[in-house]
């Protein structure tokens, strides 16, 4: 999910990273009708959006946050992907990058 590798275990104490959070199907199917549900509703998001993605994040498909992007409503979007990041951009090497990115897009937007 990162590339700091130690972070979790330093921070959390345990090394084991990654656990599926729905073991169970009804949750699952309660999951999928609920991301169902968001896609066909995203025409309707009119705020400003910044999207910031890993372009090698292994859990949340680029092409999603791409689609995402595509079919909101709003007129003031920006995405940024990251190319060599995975899913935990703040605590990537280049966190510095992406946190730069995110004060430069509020100091546009408030």
């Amino acid at each position: 999910m990162k590339h700091h590798d130690g972070f979790f275990t330093a921070v959390h104490g345990i090394s084991i990273y990654y656990q599926c959070w729905l073991p169970e199907k009804e949750p699952k199917v309660v999951l999928l009708r609920a991301m169902t549900r968001f896609c066909a509703d995203m025409g309707r998001i009119t705020l400003p959006i910044l999207l910031l993605q890993g372009g090698a994040d292994r859990i949340v498909d680029p092409a999603g946050a791409r689609m995402f992007y595509d079919r909101a409503g709003s007129e003031d979007k920006t995405i940024k992907i990251y190319s060599d990041c995975y899913h935990e951009l703040f605590n990537e090497p280049e966190h510095a990058r992406v946190l730069d990115d995110v004060q430069t897009w509020l100091d546009e937007h408030l």
